[in-house]
């Protein structure tokens, strides 16, 4: 789903725009009915280049994709991961419960998180407890780039140790965590303004201090 300003390599994408339905019936060829607005993207691509950054998207971009989701329904019964929108924003079930008017998706963070629609990368929020932690392989932005989680549970800001990898080209090198982010023989990283390979196994070392050479 590829827009414009995309280059070969990007991990991420823009977006072409959005369409809304105006009432003449050839600019509206294509909006199903019921549709007012859809967004004009181009084929999936593969893996990372076929998402949309959320820090990319403009507010009616995100509302959009929101509004495909059902909403938020007073005295329904909820299980753990239905997806339901209110007020504009996605939200995930995180608790079974059965709603009332007191427990809406904004007001109640024991039963519902944010998050964002499919194929979306959301930006990273600060977790506030087990119910949206981020998990293995979860994806999130911060500070302009996309990173991956390397561990269940990550309540950790992504750059700060090595439990988020970076998903650049090559990634920024970041000390691992423990066992986590461990840097591997043939890994390429940037640090201080170069590129480097990594020539050890399970390392934690900094490039420039031990198994490292600048490519």
């Amino acid at each position: 789903m590829r827009g414009p300003g995309w280059r070969e390599g990007d991990v991420t994408v823009r977006l072409y725009g959005t369409r809304i339905r105006t009432g003449d019936p050839e600019s509206d060829t294509g909006l199903p009915d019921g549709i007012d607005a859809a967004m004009v993207v181009s084929d999936a691509d593969a893996w990372l280049n076929t998402l949309i950054r959320a820090d990319a998207m403009t507010a009616g971009e995100l509302g959009v994709l929101v509004a495909l989701y059902p909403e938020w329904a007073n005295g329904a019964s909820y299980v753990i991961g239905d997806l339901r929108a209110y007020a504009g924003t996605l939200y995930r079930c995180v608790q079974a419960h059965t709603s009332q008017l007191d427990w809406t998706p904004s007001v109640v963070a024991a039963l519902w998180v944010s998050t964002v629609p499919a194929g979306v990368i959301p930006e990273w929020v600060q977790p506030t407890g087990a119910q949206d932690a981020y998990a293995l392989d979860a994806l999130a932005t911060y500070n302009g780039r996309v990173w991956k989680s390397l561990m269940n549970a990550n309540t950790y800001k992504p750059g700060a140790i090595g439990s988020w990898r970076d998903q650049s080209d090559p990634p920024l090198w970041v000390a691992p965590a423990g066992a986590i982010g461990l840097w591997q023989k043939g890994n390429v990283a940037f640090y201080n303004g170069a590129t480097w390979r990594c020539t050890a196994a399970n390392n934690t070392y900094a490039p420039g201090v031990w198994g490292w050479v600048r490519v």
